[in-house]
Formats: C-alpha cells, sequence, structure tokens
C-alpha cells in the first residue's frame, strides 16, 4: 500500500518527483522505469504523477533539468578553473546520475524537451570551456576543449563507476584528478591526418550486419533500433538478417564481446604509460563501438550484463595492479578511482564531438590520462593551485585567529565582561568558549593520529575554563586555539583526505574536512559575536560564509536540522538565497541546499548575511540595509526557524 505522503507545494512535490525519477532513470533505464514505483517513493499515488508532469517522457525532461540545475548552481559560484572544478566535483556526487542521462536517456525525450535540455549542457559546457581557456591561455581553441572534455569525464565517471568512498574524500580525489587534467602537457598541434582508409565491401555479411548495427546503435540508441533498421542500412531485405543473428540482443552481444576482446592487457615489462597508448589508440579506431560498449550494456539480457560486467571488472582490476605497481603509495580504491577517471576521460574524448578526427588527438587522449593517474610527463602550472575543501577550511581557521589574536590582546576588562554578539554571554565567555572548544577538538583529533584517548572528560574541561577570569579566559584562548590550527595545518594532504575523526556524539566518526568545518562554523559565528561588541555592523568573512553553505548543503548537512525548527512555519518553504547557488528548505526538516528552480521565497543579500541567519545572528539590529525576504514567508518567519545558539 502507497503511504499518503503530506501535502506540499506543487513546485516542491514536482521537483521532488523529478529528482527520485532521476535515479530510477539512471540504474534502470528510461523502458525500465515505472511510474508507480517512482510515486510510491514519494508517497503518492500513481495517478497524481501527472499532476506534475504529462507523461514519463516529460518526467525524464524534469529529471534532466533538475540535474542541470546543479551544474548550473555549481558554475554559477565560480570565477575561474579553479573555482569550477572544486564546485563541479560537489555537484558530480551530489547528482551521479546527470552524465548517463544526458548521454543515454536524453534521446527519449520530446523534441522540444531534448533541444532544451541539449541547448542548455552546450551553454554550460562553453561556459566551463571559458574557464579552461583563462587558465590556459597557452593553448588553441582545439586542444582547449579535449581538456574541458577530459575534465568533464572525470567529474562525470562516478556516474558511470560509482565506488563506495567518504564524501570528502571521493569529492577530493576527483577534484585532484580533474585539476591534473586541467594542467596536462598536451602535444603540440601536427599535420592534417592521412585519408581514412576506404571501407571494406568484401566483409562477410554476419559482419556487415554487426557493424551496420554498432554504428546505427551509436548514432540512435540501441531501443530506437529495429532489426528492420539494421536490415535495411546493410542492404539486407526481409528476415535475412535472421539467418545471422537471431534477435536484436544477440547483435547488442556481439558488440561488447568485440569490444572487450580489443580491450589491451598489461605487459609486465612495459610502463602503465603504454597501457594507455594502446588503449586511446584502440577507442579511437573503435570510437562507434566502444561508445555502444559504454553506454548501451544496460539494454543487455541479464546473463551477458553479468558477465560483461565480470570481464569488465578483471580488466580494471588489471590496470589497478599495473597502476600501483608503479605508485605503491596509492591504496587499491585510490587506484580504481584513478583508472577508472582515466578510461572515462579516453572514451568521452575520443566519441563526443568531432574531437575525434583532430590531427594527433591519440596523443592528447593519453596525455589526459596519463595526468589522472599521475604518469603525466609533466604538467602546466594554472596559478596557485587547487585546494580541498579541507585545505579552505584550515585556511579559514587561521584566518579567523589571526584576526582575533590581533583584537583580544587590546581588549579592556570592561570590554571583556561587557555584552558579545550572544545574548546569554559576556565577550569573555564567548573566548572561553572558543578556547574550550580548540582544546576539546585537539584531544579529539590527536586521538585520531594517535589511537590515544582523551585525557579528560568534554565536561572535565568546560569546568576548567569556567573557573578562570575574564582575562585569563581571553589570553588561554589565544594559545589553545593556536594549538588547534597549527595541528591542522601539520596535517598531511593524506590526513587531510583519509582521516575521520570520532567525536563521540554521532553515530559514526567524521571525515576531516567536515571536523574542521564543525570549528569554522563554531569560530566563525563566535568570532563574530566578539567583532560585533565593537562594530555593530560587522560581518561574517566572506570565504568563511561561503565555505559554510558548502558545508553545510554537504557534509555537514544534518547540522541545519539541528539549528533549525521546522515546525514554527505553518506550511512548507524553500528560500533561495539570490546569487548565491544555495537556498533553505523548510518542510519536514530544514536543509540547506544548492540548486533550487522553484523557490517559495527569495532572500536578498550577501551569502554572509544567510549563514548568520541559520547561526541566529541576523537580528534586526545586526541585519544589513537591503537585506529582504519576499513571497510566502518573511524573515521575521525565519528568525523563529533559526533561534540561535
Amino acid at each position: 500500500m502507497t503511504t499518503r505522503a503530506a501535502r506540499r507545494p506543487a513546485a516542491e512535490r514536482r521537483r521532488e518527483l523529478a529528482e527520485v525519477a532521476a535515479a530510477h532513470f539512471h540504474r534502470l533505464g528510461f523502458h525500465g522505469v515505472a511510474l508507480a514505483d517512482v510515486a510510491a517513493e514519494v508517497g503518492i499515488t500513481a495517478p497524481a504523477v501527472y499532476r506534475h508532469f504529462r507523461n514519463k517522457n516529460a518526467l525524464l525532461a524534469g529529471a534532466i533539468a533538475t540535474g542541470l540545475d546543479h551544474v548550473e548552481a555549481a558554475l554559477s559560484r565560480a570565477d575561474s578553473l579553479d573555482g569550477a572544478l572544486e564546485h563541479l566535483a560537489e555537484a558530480a556526487l551530489r547528482r551521479r546520475d546527470v552524465w548517463v542521462l544526458l548521454q543515454r536517456e536524453v534521446r527519449h525525450l520530446d523534441d522540444r524537451d531534448r533541444d532544451e535540455a541539449s541547448a542548455r549542457f552546450r551553454r554550460l559546457v562553453r561556459e566551463f570551456t571559458a574557464h579552461v581557456a583563462a587558465a590556459r591561455p597557452d593553448l588553441d581553441d582545439g586542444r582547449v576543449r579535449v581538456l574541458a572534455t577530459g575534465a568533464f569525464a572525470v567529474l562525470a565517471s562516478p556516474s558511470t563507476q560509482p565506488l563506495d568512498l567518504p564524501h570528502e574524500a571521493y569529492r577530493d580525489a576527483l577534484l585532484r584528478a580533474a585539476t591534473a587534467v586541467g594542467q596536462a602537457e598536451l602535444p603540440p598541434p601536427g599535420p592534417p591526418p592521412a585519408p581514412a582508409a576506404a571501407g571494406r565491401p568484401d566483409l562477410p555479411r554476419a559482419e556487415q550486419v554487426l557493424a551496420t548495427a554498432i554504428a546505427l546503435f551509436h548514432r540512435h540508441g540501441y531501443a530506437a533500433v529495429s532489426m528492420d533498421d539494421i536490415g535495411a542500412a546493410a542492404g539486407i531485405a526481409g528476415p535475412s538478417i535472421y539467418h545471422h543473428f537471431p534477435t536484436k540482443a544477440h547483435l547488442l552481444i556481439a558488440a561488447h564481446e568485440r569490444a572487450a576482446a580489443q580491450v589491451p592487457v598489461p605487459r609486465p615489462e612495459k610502463p602503465v604509460r603504454d597501457l594507455v597508448e594502446r588503449y586511446a589508440a584502440v577507442v579511437v579506431r573503435e570510437r562507434e563501438l566502444f561508445g555502444v560498449h559504454v553506454t548501451e550494456g544496460i539494454h543487455l539480457p541479464a546473463g551477458a550484463r553479468q558477465s560483461v560486467a565480470d570481464a569488465a571488472g578483471q580488466d580494471v582490476r588489471r590496470w589497478v595492479a599495473a597502476l600501483r605497481a608503479e605508485r605503491p603509495e596509492l591504496t587499491a580504491v585510490d587506484a580504481e578511482l584513478l583508472v577508472h577517471a582515466a578510461r572515462s576521460a579516453v572514451h568521452d574524448i575520443a566519441r563526443i564531438g568531432r574531437l575525434h578526427s583532430r590531427p594527433r588527438i591519440t596523443d592528447e587522449i593519453v596525455a589526459v590520462a596519463s595526468a589522472v593517474l599521475g604518469k603525466g610527463r609533466g604538467t602546466h602550472g594554472v596559478g596557485p593551485g587547487m585546494t580541498t575543501l579541507a585545505d579552505r577550511t584550515i585556511a579559514a581557521l587561521r584566518t579567523i585567529h589571526d584576526d582575533l589574536a590581533a583584537t583580544v590582546p587590546g581588549l579592556s576588562d570592561a570590554e571583556l565582561t561587557g555584552p558579545s554578539g550572544a545574548a546569554e554571554w559576556p565577550l569573555a565567555q564567548v573566548l572561553s568558549h572558543l578556547g574550550s572548544g580548540a582544546e576539546i577538538a585537539l584531544a579529539g583529533l590527536t586521538a585520531a593520529l594517535t589511537g590515544t584517548p582523551p585525557a579528560e572528560s568534554n565536561q572535565d574541561v568546560w569546568d576548567r575554563w569556567n573557573a578562570k577570569g575574564p582575562r585569563a579566559q581571553a589570553t588561554d584562548f589565544l594559545d589553545s586555539d593556536a594549538a588547534l590550527v597549527a595541528a591542522y595545518e601539520a596535517l598531511t594532504a593524506e590526513q587531510r583526505e583519509t582521516l575521520a575523526v570520532d567525536l563521540g556524539f554521532l553515530p559514526a566518526p567524521l571525515a576531516l574536512a567536515s571536523v574542521a568545518g564543525m570549528r569554522l562554523n563554531e569560530a566563525a559565528l563566535h568570532a563574530w559575536d566578539v567583532r560585533v561588541a565593537l562594530d555593530p555592523a560587522a560581518a561574517l568573512p566572506a570565504e568563511a560564509a561561503q565555505l559554510l553553505a558548502e558545508h553545510l548543503s554537504g557534509g555537514l548537512a544534518f547540522m541545519a536540522g539541528f539549528l533549525g525548527r521546522a515546525d514554527v512555519l505553518a506550511k512548507p518553504a524553500t528560500v533561495d538565497v539570490a546569487g548565491s547557488g544555495f537556498a533553505l528548505t523548510i518542510g519536514d526538516g530544514v536543509a540547506v541546499t544548492t540548486a533550487v528552480s522553484d523557490p517559495t521565497a527569495t532572500f536578498a543579500g550577501p551569502l554572509e548575511s544567510a549563514i548568520r541567519l541559520i547561526g541566529g545572528r541576523l537580528t534586526a539590529g545586526h541585519t544589513p540595509n537591503g537585506v529582504t525576504v519576499t513571497g510566502d514567508v518573511t524573515l521575521d518567519d525565519l528568525r523563529k526557524v533559526f533561534p540561535g545558539f
């Protein structure tokens, strides 16, 4: 029995249906999706779906549109290639279905919807390519397109080959791989290619049929091609085609078997680059065959699909072993991620658009894939270097500490005991809270690094700090916070990526980036509590606000539920934070999200004001001029949702 869902605004329900359907289309393909299953997951009846979408094709269009919303929001927040890659890596994991839907399922859209989705995606590709061009002025337009396609392919690899990795670690690894593409040294332009060899009209009839089927499957998709289409294109009339292949499925199986047979295997005496070179050569030469191999496997009969998956898994394991032999510092899962990303770049550059006709495309593909695997022949500097979310968060913590270190020593006794931005705490108590929090955080970090549990309980630490006088609370805060920031800064790149910290109050350890994000939330808001006591116009640093929005919509999404009270609103609301790429959704719970297309209200103002709102610090007396909320909720309503801490 379908459980009836609570009534929600039409726009919100429409988006929910589209996003749930996206996962179904991704997993099952268009023809395998039943509207009743999508409706049941949302909690409505199948006929109710038609109130929002006229048919399954329109539902697919909505699924693709919501995915492109995430890509669009990611690019809207970027002002450089570094920023674009960082935000796109996050979007790629939030909506892993997008790339498959665009490549495999878009064919099922009505003409108008397909044209609209394709035009929108091309516009986003142009925007991203412009970032690549700006970062790589040494390259001509063609080589810029090669890098842009390769970077997109790397970021899209979780869509086709997902791995079981913590979100932050997965995102940061994708980011490094895509950054390597942006820095890859491509070969110089070469002479025009030699004329293609003439076709082989003397192929056996069965080979002609298979070659024709592969070309049609690649061009139109397996589901859109009939045996009659294949026979007509191959010049075989009537039922004669069935003498060679009894069903269309047999043709698809034969195509996959042919592709698998042409995949090169590592040669023990040769480096990984040799494997990449041979793989790129065969994929370019047989681009239609590998296009079918990559996108149409979902249509294989179950038994054949499993056999193909087993063979592909064995092939990937061979690549992983070869890569780890040259890069023993990689774990098996790290190497597998790079292998999938590199092969995704090979596939997409070879088969998308007309890049395959470039004079030195095979060499260019090898350069891109080798860069992903960390086996390139040098990279091109593209600026100050990509940093991960953990890196940026730690840098923001340093900035906040240095700002307070310049302010706190000059505070008078009256100021320390006077009011702060935290309504119930004097300024010294705010610093005490930050100091004790830093001490507790450092003990947790040390425990994660060494296995040695903290010597004191959290309560013992709080009691000790509460017993200090105001001046000692201020002075000792600086020492405690400096020690924590220094400990974060001392972490290696691998530790920042892989370390998880047990905070004691969550069901599982939290990734280092998120742990640092929790500290940033505390430090940024309480630093504002200090500064606003001295300057009523104080604001959060823009970078800290941006990072907190990313954390709260990512690995710290659970915190929004702690900070907000959805039950104070009479009905659900979706509040777009104008121009930021973020939104607040208030319904069954409270969440910070990205890419909303149908908000019920709009928060107009800087992102830092929205973050202070979430932290309960956008009171009437500390709201900048020009901050407004329009729609079905008011700013006062939202202040009640976020009472602060």
